[in-house]
This record gives structure tokens, sequence and C-alpha cells, in this order.
């Protein structure tokens, strides 16, 4: 066409523009095109017909099936594989290509069917060992065992493959010290073979030498990138020791290897499946659209349904598995989950009977159903089922590294750093022991601080010098607390009274006392902190709770003003109450629910309020239903699913709490901690389904947040040239009144164009439109400086106000409210303010000297103590200033011998400080 067109152009131009001509001219040229163009077209149909011809007679060829089946095209390897094995007369390779491909895409009987088959004609050991394949894959491990020792016996090509299939089927089935001397005399043969390493890399790898068999991998598959087995061995090497990351990248290398490679899709799956639900779910699918028998990837979404609570469909998938393996113990070792996480014994006794008839030493049974405990916060149950694991096995190292873990999260750090060492010393390669130990390490570095029970002496604690273990004779301590060395002595003067404060709070109002002591850690790296929660670092959470437990993040640990460290106290305190009473069986999402509603009725501002992500969720139809709720915690689909869920949970508890009462919360508690389902409790508690329940759930959240549903239009945002137009900001405000992003963003527009009163009503719109709003360009924060340039203090402390009863979190805001508030003469309203500001961020200096000016003026006086020892630990520029406002304040207490002890200290560093020679005068008297 381009040509034509160019064409066109010239004779156009040579005739001067004569259309006449010019037409005349055009039919000379192309006319005879109307006759040329069917015989191209027939020549074109021709050349396709030969190509399909020549592509079907090479996939017809050993090398042609081969070919199909590398690139991942397993259908078309299958029925030319079928093509080429059919004849009577077909070869040998044809055949063993046939009985690959079968076993590769989930047909074992079929596979099993034609080995047999094949061995009556031909009595070849390579048909021996697929037979074993196809018999192992059914669970008929008797026939199969026969088979591998046939094709391991013989001196052929195949015999080390059969032995190392040997040596994996006695470990199945239990039989681990044979498995072992397999190995070893497998490993014998293939050491110095450069085109066995793969098998050589599996021998070392269950032989426990896993840093030579990690080489050993690695070597192999730089000599054959093309080798899928070893590629996806190495993968599963890495998902022992929990190191996903590299998990994956092995995968996808296998992938390279072997398009579609179901065994690579599934470990590609369970490498991405924590981060990337969604991703996992789609490459499981895939998987088994080319093996549909596929155990492994059955269970992997039985395991994924199990931990949503789906339990129908989880039930359906090892159904399956069971239908093509009845022995596997892997599915036996699922089914035993699913029956604990539903709660039914006997069940799950029975299951426990049939893995280990299969397998006698089976620890990974009992290893798997610790891992899923932990999951559902039963940690005790965990421990229990990780000894059990071990009493079974006892070279099981993953389990001595499972079993210190959550000995440690339940406080037992003795036993639990035992059990860490015997881990290590065996296997020095898994991620979580490593981290976890070098953690425990680190301990030296922390305060170990008793908290005296409610009675003992001291409820106020000196930053540099109070024991704080003075309890009464006999009374075991309420807290305990381990706090880094560095920032110990200022934190040990607030986390010990919001403790107490939560603790007697949420007792009484859930009519429940935990047993103590309780412990909380709190760790300025949060790296550390992921390790002492999960084992390894990158954890998004600021806090955990174990049961008795707590462990956080400092506030040191985030950037200033990151996050709340008292709401996430509160946050974590509040699970201890509802896991407790409840024996840990409180869901997921109820438990998070509470916590994330008792973070809201602290303090005004406390917990995180509806978020812009949370309303586009909403607009986008993406909660989910009560009865799937602990799966968005659980197994997220899509990214910020989790932070969704939390919003959810919290709005379903305030929900209930409302329009049902707190009574209605208690009885719900009480009806899962005796083992009710949620259909049950909801009826029993609510007299509504759980279908009844999502309808008035979702009316509740219409009623809430409906306004803000309709005015938050996120289309604008993704208009640039809009947006950076006050003219087309003012005609779509003309059309929509109410469009909260116009209204903001031209508000914001008027304040850099130093127009504040054009400003002001744009800003005051967009307000009342989504009174959520917190960001950075709050219109709370920019009225607040219009109003305080304009000389209208009340004003601005009025947006400053109300913005910090929305997110109590902001300590910019905080501080500067707190300082006018001050000036206005109200330190009344300024103390509570300043207070929230230092649980968000305690290392503020200027925070805690005004908050000590404040508290003095309002005759507090123990607050003011306390904010001026607080200055102490922070390095101050001038500290024989901040000894002597400690002395001062000790004397208004009238508490002299301390204030002497801090006047001396002051002027130790400072002999001329008159301020200080004159106290010391008036305690001397």
């Amino acid at each position: 066409m381009k040509g034509y067109n160019a064409a066109r152009r010239r004779i156009h131009q040579a005739d001067g523009g004569n259309r006449k001509d010019s037409s005349r001219l055009i039919a000379l040229l192309f006319g005879p095109l109307r006759l040329v163009l069917p015989l191209l077209a027939f020549c074109l149909v021709l050349v396709l017909v030969v190509a399909s011809r020549q592509a079907s007679d090479r996939a017809e060829t050993p090398e042609g099936a081969q070919g199909l089946l590398s690139k991942g095209r397993y259908t078309q390897a299958l029925a030319a594989y079928e093509s080429l094995a059919e004849p009577a007369d077909s070869s040998r390779e044809a055949k063993i290509g046939l009985l690959k491909v079968l076993h590769l895409t989930g047909k074992y009987r079929r596979a099993e069917e034609l080995a047999v088959k094949y061995l009556q004609a031909s009595p070849d050991t390579a048909f021996t060992f697929w037979l074993g394949k196809a018999r192992r894959a059914q669970g008929k491990y008797s026939e199969a065992e026969a088979d591998f020792r046939s094709a391991a016996g013989a001196q052929h090509a195949i015999r080390d493959e059969a032995g190392m299939e040997l040596a994996l089927l006695l470990e199945e089935t239990g039989r681990l010290d044979e498995s072992r001397t397999e190995f070893e005399q497998l490993y014998s043969r293939v050491a110095s073979s450069s085109v066995k390493l793969g098998i050589a890399a599996v021998a070392l790898e269950n032989l426990e030498r896993f840093q030579e068999a990690n080489d050993a991998f690695r070597q192999a598959t730089e000599a054959n990138s093309k080798d899928v087995d070893t590629w996806n061995a190495w993968g599963r090497l890495f998902l022992q020791k929990y190191d996903k990351a590299n998990a994956a990248s092995v995968f996808e290398d296998a992938l390279k290897a072997a398009p579609d490679h179901p065994d690579a899709l599934a470990g590609l799956a369970q490498s991405v499946a924590e981060e990337h639900g969604e991703r996992a779910h789609s490459l499981i699918e895939k998987a088994l659209g080319v093996n549909p028998n596929l155990i492994e990837g059955r269970l992997l979404l039985a395991q994924a349904a199990i931990e949503a609570e789906d339990f129908d469909k989880a039930a359906g998938e090892i159904r399956k598995a069971l239908e093509v393996n009845p022995n596997s113990p892997e599915a036996h070792a699922w089914k035993a989950v699913l029956h604990f996480g539903k709660r039914e014994p006997a069940e799950l006794e029975q299951e426990l009977q049939a893995a280990l008839k299969v397998n006698p030493r089976f620890g990974e049974l009992y290893e798997t159903l610790a891992d899923y405990a932990v999951t559902q916060r039963f940690y005790q149950q965990a421990v229990d089922y990780f000894r059990k694991a071990l009493e079974l096995n006892p070279r099981l190292w993953s389990a001595y590294s499972g079993l210190g873990i959550n000995l440690l999260r339940l406080g037992d750090e003795a036993a639990a750093k035992e059990a860490l060492e015997t881990s290590y010393a065996n296997d020095r390669f898994n991620v979580w022991t490593v981290n976890t130990l070098r953690l425990i390490d680190s301990f030296e570095n922390f305060d170990t601080i008793e908290v005296p029970a409610a009675g003992g002496t001291g409820s106020r604690y000196s930053a540099k010098d109070a024991p704080l273990d003075h309890r009464a004779a006999g009374s075991p301590p309420d807290f305990r607390l381990k706090l880094h060395k560095k920032e110990s002595a200022l934190l040990r003067l607030y986390v010990p009274d919001l403790m107490r404060q939560a603790l007697d709070t949420l007792s009484a109002k859930y009519a429940y006392r935990p047993k103590t002591p309780l412990y909380l850690e709190v760790f300025p790296d949060h790296e550390d902190f992921a390790v002492r929660t999960l084992g390894l670092p990158g954890l998004g959470a600021l806090g955990v709770c174990f049961g008795p437990g707590m462990v956080m993040d400092s506030p040191s640990a985030r950037p200033k003003g990151g996050f709340h460290w008292g709401s996430t106290l509160w946050h974590e305190f509040t699970h201890v109450i509802t896991l407790g009473m409840t024996d840990n069986k409180v869901p997921r999402w109820f438990s998070e629910g509470l916590s994330v509603m008792e973070e809201h009725k602290v303090r005004p501002g406390w917990g995180d309020n509806v978020s812009l992500e949370a309303i586009k969720a909403m607009q986008e139809k993406k909660l989910l239903p009560i009865a799937e709720l602990t799966a968005g915690f659980q197994r997220p689909r899509f990214p910020g699913q989790v932070q969704l869920s939390y919003f959810q949970a919290g709005e379903a508890c305030e929900f209930i709490d409302k329009e049902f009462g707190f009574p209605a919360i208690l009885t719900m508690l009480k009806g899962f901690k005796e083992g009710q389902s949620l259909e049950t409790v909801l009826n029993r508690a609510l007299g509504l389904s759980p279908q009844e329940f999502d309808k008035r759930f979702n009316d509740y959240l219409q009623s809430r947040f409906g306004g803000a549903l309709k005015s938050v239009d996120f289309d604008l945002l993704s208009n640039k040239e809009a947006l950076e137009s006050p003219e087309k900001l003012q005609a779509l405000l003309a059309k929509d009144p109410g469009s909260f992003f116009a209204n903001l963003k031209l508000g914001a527009y008027y304040v850099e164009q130093k127009q504040p009163d054009k400003a002001v009503p744009y800003l005051q719109k967009a307000k009342s439109l989504f009174p959520f709003y917190d960001k950075p360009d709050n219109p709370y924060q920019q009225l607040a400086a219009i109003y305080k340039e304009q000389n209208n203090l009340a004003g601005a402390i009025a947006e400053l106000e109300a913005l910090t009863t929305v997110n109590a979190g902001n300590f910019e805001a905080l501080k500067q409210l707190g300082q006018w508030l001050k000036e206005s003469g109200k330190p009344d309203r300024a103390m509570p303010v300043l207070e929230n500001a230092l649980y968000v961020y305690p290392f503020d200096a200027d925070v805690h000297r005004l908050l000590a000016e404040v508290g003095a003026a309002h005759g507090k006086l123990e607050v003011a103590l306390r904010e001026h020892q607080a200055v102490l630990t922070l390095d101050p520029a001038d500290p024989a200033a901040a000894h002597f406002n400690v002395a001062n304040v000790l004397f208004e207490l009238g508490r002299r011998s301390e204030a002497k002890q801090q006047v001396l200290a002051a002027l130790e560093i400072a002999p001329g400080f008159q301020p200080a020679q004159e106290l010391l005068l008036k305690l001397s008297e």
C-alpha cells in the first residue's frame, strides 16, 4: 500500500495534475493485478500446506517429538510419540519417549499399562524404570521398589537414575536407614562422573551434605542447562532451606529449559505464594493444565484453601490427590491438617494412622501439623507437634528449627536456643535457624525488665536507676520487657504504664484476665523484629502477638513519625485477650477486627482510618464475604489485600458493636471457643446467616462512606492536564461540585498562588467530602497554615485538633498543636496532645521539654518529672541544666534526697551553675 500511494504521487506530479490522464495511466499500470492476485493467493496456500506437511513430518520423528516436548507443547508431543510408538516395530526410543511424556502429563495408569506391554515384548531395563516411576506415582510402592531394584541392579545406562528413585522411595516409605545406604552407594558410583552431577547432587542433599549438594547442582546446570529435573531438584533444596528468593530464581531457569514444565511451575508457585498469592494460584492451575494428576499441585491448592478456611475446596483437592495415589503420605498429612482445622479429632487421628501406616518414620506429618498450628496461633500445640515429629525422625533438622522458634515465641529462651543450636549443628543452611540464633545472640544488647504486679511498689520509674523488679514478695511480675540498651532508659518511662492501662482496661471489658507474666520485646531494628516473628527479614507488619507475648518495632525502627507505637501495642494486647479467652480458636478476621476496633476506642485518632485505597476497593467491590475474610489475611490474592482486610475486619467489628451491642461480641467469642462454626456463631449471636450479615454490613458501609464513595473520583488523578489547569478544575466543579480531588487540588493551587481567600472554600469543601483524608496535602494542615498566617490562632488550632482526631499518628501536627495550645494558655488541652505525640515518636527532646512545661503549669508535677527525666536519656546538649530541671521538680515534690543527688550531678558537670548552687543551699537547710 505504501508503494501504491508513492506511485500515485509520482504520476500526479508528472502530468501536472491532469486527473483524467492519471486515471488512464493507473488503469494501464495496475489493471493486470486483477488477474495476478488469485494466482498469488493460490501459491501462498500451497506454500503453507507444504510447510505444514514438512512440520508434521518432522514431528513424526523422535527428534521432532522431542523438540515439541522441549518447547512445552505437551499435547502435540504426546500425539507425536503416540503415533511413533504405535506400530509393532516402533523404535525403543519412541516407546521411552512416550512413557516419559505420559508420566509428565500425569497419565500414570496408561504409562504403567504400556510399560508392562513393552516389557512383555522386550525385557528392557528402561521400560522397567519407567514402570517403577508410574507405579510409585500411584502409590504402588512394593511393586515400584521391585522395579527400581531390578533396574538399579542391571549394568545399564539408567542404573543410577533407578538407584536414585529407589533411595527416594525408601525414604518416602519410612525406611530411612536403607535409603541413606542407597544414597551412599549411589554417590560412590557417580561422584567422579561429569554427566551424572545432577544425580550426585540429589545424593549429597539426602546425605545432608548441603553445601556440596548446592555446588554440584550449580555445576550440573552449568554443564547442561536443559536438564530440567536437576533445576527442579535444586529449587526444592532452596525451598527446604526457606530461601524462597533463590528457589524462585532456579525454578525460573527450569522453565527456560522446559517451558510450562508442571513440576517447575508448582515449585515456582510454592516459592512466590507468600507474597504473590494470585500469581501462585495461576501457576498451579497452569501446572495442573499440563498434569491434572500432579499431587503437589493439588496439595498446594488444598493448603491455600485450608489457610483460607475453605475446607470444602480443600477436601476436594485432597480427594483428587488420593484418587491418584491413595498411599501418598503428604496427601494424608494435609488431610490430617484439614481435620485439625475443622476441629475433628477422631478423623484427625484416623489420618495420622493412615499416613504412619505407609511411612512409620514420617516426621514431616507432625511438622506439617505444627506449621499449620503456628498459622492458627496454637503455639504450644505446635511445640508439641514438633516434638512428636522428632520422636519419629530424630534427624529432621527443620523440626528442631521450628521447635526452637516456637519455644522462643512462648518465652522459653533457653530451651529455644538448645533446639536451634541442634538444628544449626547439623544443617547450617536453614536461614530461619541462622537468623534466629543471631537474634538470640543480640539479646545481650537488651535489658530485661520485670514490671511488678498490680499493687507492687513503684508505678513510675526513674529513667536512670530504678531496678523495676521490686515487686511484692512472692508475687510474679505482670510483664517482662526486653528493651534495647540504647533506648531502654527512655522507653521504660512509657511502655509499662501503657501496658498496665491495656491490661486493666481490656481485662475488665472482656471479663478475662490473662495469666501473667506476659512478655513484650521491642526491636530498634525492623529486620530483627521480622526475624523474631517469622524467622526471616522482610516482614511488613509493626507488631505480632504470640499469645502470652508480644513483639513489635521500636519507634526508632521507623522514620520519625512513621508509626504509632502506642496504638500498635494496644492492638497486640487486644490479641492477648481474644486469643487467650478463646484458647486461640478465634478466627483471624475476628481477632484482627477486634484489635483494630479497640485501637479506635483508646483515644481519638488512634488506629488507621479509612484510606483512599479502601475507598477505591469499595468502589471496585473488592471486599470479601465475611465467610472468606480470613483468606484476605492469610492468602492475599492482590497487592494491598492484607491492609484492606484489616480495614474490613475492623469495620465489621464496629458494625457488630454498634448494631448489636458489645455483649454480642462476647457471645461470638464464647461460641468460637466452643468450636462453633461461623454460621452458628453469627446465627446465635446476631440472628443472621453469613449472607444476611454481608448484606447488612454493606448497607452499614454505605451509610458510613457513601458520600466519599461518590465524591472521590480516582479517574481525575490520571488526568494530568486537568490537575494542572485551574480553569479545567473550575469547569469540572461547575458540572460536579462534589468532586473531592477537584476541590482539594484547586484549593492547593490557590494556596500556592498566595490567594488564601480563594483557597479556603475549596479546602473546606474537600474536608467535608472526605474528612478522613490525612495525606501530607490534607486540607486541615493547609487551612491551619492559612489561619495562622491570618493571625487566627483559634482557627488554626481547630483545624489541627480536627486532623489529629482523624489521625493521631501525625507527629508534626501534634507537636505544632501542642505548641499553639501552650501559647494560647491552654495547658490542660496541650497535655494529651503532646502525650499523643510521644506515643508516635518519643525521641524528640523538644516535645518532652514542652510537655514538662505544660505539665508543671497545669500542676501535674509527676508528668513534669517524667519528661525532664526523659530529656536526660536523650543526651541533651546541656546536661547540667537537664539534671537541674529534674532536681527542681523533685524538690517541689518533697523528694529532697533524690533532688540533692540530681543537683550534685548538675554541679559536677558545671560547678559554677548558679541556679543549681542556690537549690543546693535550699536543700541543705
